[in-house]
């Protein structure tokens, strides 16, 4: 352009005073020197064109080599190889520690705080380190997660999900996706603990087992085992003692042992498809906030015909780019038992040493709600408040004998009030300080507080779920 630019200056200049011979001599310069640096462009374009072919050649050549490489490794070792760039591997995890305590004794901790990790002794709480080991194969992609805590080491979850047109599949040992909470892991809940109605319906793991999920069009529904993890079915029954702990009698062995509300429960294998777990479940995106409706049904631990049916209702939602949510969860468990008739005189000179159990055929219902708030400040700083009520119907049992279901701590009317600081110093950390308020009658005093200051960490790029 600046060559252009002297040209028709020295062109103008001349037509305006020099004769034609030297306007015509101007000319053929500026010409030639066009052409020389056009020339000289050229030259240095096949230059640079030269040399990108060169490292071009020399990129393919390594990449080959890598994928050789890679190749004979995978061959030596017997591993399974999908074919260039369609397996992807990643390693990630996520630890949660949590400080504090409450004014009651241990004991009454571990019934207030029902969830298996919540923060439930005094001092420090090792919550969790979850590791999670996850890759994508071709159209398949794999998830799996171990937990490690004081007491030992447990498989949370491990499946593979892939889709077939419309249809998403899931295969594998999952949590049962009933509602908000129980299908998250402990990092994506916003407060310490879970829900009291959770630890109440789906036990303190939650809910999970053995199965398959097909989803469609914001409708899923799941088949698993529920022999194992699943409190409300097959799973194995948890404690209902009242008052101060004693030393459990011998029950006759058409009794067994004691499930929920203290009815007799039976182990068992599945024997078919009847011993299963069904969830059916349907999710909406409305106009304002997401919907969720869930219903699970299958055989309990009672007796080889009776069933357990759960209703749940959920809704979430949030606004100004997510810097305030709410969220609420309503949910019903109906627990159906047999009568049950047992007389048994263990041989012993004490009468008092006889048992007698009549327990009546009874629908033994529990619900509950939570229902929280979320406001953040800032990016950093955020505040929270979450109420937690349950309750149900029909007296509890211990021992085969009745008596009143608000001395259960499983099942009695019950309340708690909890507000929340969030802190997030980074993207991968968050610190949480959180305040419980509880109310039971099967507190010494009625009333029960609890603080508990916990501690999170991501490590590695880990997933949603």
């Amino acid at each position: 352009m600046r060559i252009l630019f002297v040209a028709f200056a020295t062109l103008s200049i001349f037509a305006n005073s020099a004769p034609v011979e030297d306007r015509l001599a101007a000319l053929e310069a500026a010409v030639r020197q066009l052409q020389q640096q056009v020339t000289a462009k050229d030259g240095k374009i096949n230059s640079l064109t030269e040399q990108l072919a060169h490292y071009q050649e020399e990129e393919q050549e390594d990449h080959a080599h890598c994928e050789h490489a890679a190749h004979g490794v995978a061959e030596e070792n017997h591993d399974y190889h999908a074919g260039h760039g369609e397996e992807q591997v990643t390693v990630s995890g996520v630890l949660n520690v949590a400080v504090g305590g409450g004014d009651e004794a241990q004991s009454v901790m571990e019934k207030l705080q029902a969830g298996a990790h919540d923060p439930r002794k005094r001092g420090f709480n090792l919550q969790q380190f979850e590791l999670a080991v996850n890759g994508k194969v071709g159209p398949f992609e794999a998830q799996s997660y171990v937990i490690f805590r004081e007491d030992g080491v447990e498989l949370e979850e491990a499946f593979v999900t892939t889709e077939v047109g419309d249809l998403d599949l899931k295969l594998g040992y999952f949590f049962t996706e009933f509602g908000r909470i129980n299908p998250g892991h402990l990092e994506t809940w916003d407060f310490l603990d879970q829900p009291v109605v959770n630890s109440r319906l789906f036990g303190g793991e939650g809910t999970r087992g053995s199965g398959l999920r097909l989803g469609w069009h914001g409708f899923s529904l799941t088949a698993q085992n529920s022999d194992d993890q699943a409190l409300s079915f097959r799973g194995e029954p948890g404690g209902h003692a009242h008052g101060e702990e004693e030393e459990k009698e011998e029950f006759p062995a058409g009794f067994g042992e004691e499930g929920i509300g203290g009815r007799s429960f039976h182990d068992s294998e599945v024997g078919s498809m009847d011993d299963l777990m069904y969830t059916l479940r349907w999710g909406s995106q409305l106009p304002v906030g997401k919907l969720g409706i869930s219903t699970m049904w299958g055989r309990n631990g009672h007796a080889s015909d009776t069933a357990t049916w759960i209703y749940g209702l959920d809704y979430r939602v949030a606004a100004d780019n997510g810097r305030w949510s709410w969220q609420t969860e309503i949910m019903k468990r109906e627990y159906h038992t047999n009568a049950v008739a047992l007389f048994d005189d263990l041989g012993t000179p004490d009468p008092s040493d006889d048992i007698n159990i009549d327990l009546p055929a009874e629908t033994l219902e529990d619900w509950g709600i939570y229902t929280q708030f979320l406001y953040n400040m800032t990016d950093a700083w955020g505040l929270g408040v979450r109420y937690d009520y349950a309750s149900g119907t029909v007296d509890s049992a211990e021992g085969g004998q009745l008596f009143d279901r608000n001395l259960d701590p499983a099942r009695g009317d019950r309340s708690r009030i909890s507000p929340l600081l969030t802190y997030r110093p980074t993207q991968r950390t968050r610190l949480r300080l959180q305040y419980n308020l509880d109310d039971a009658d099967f507190l010494p005093d009625g009333r029960a507080h609890g603080i508990w200051l916990g501690f999170e960490v991501t490590f590695g790029d880990h997933p949603d779920h």
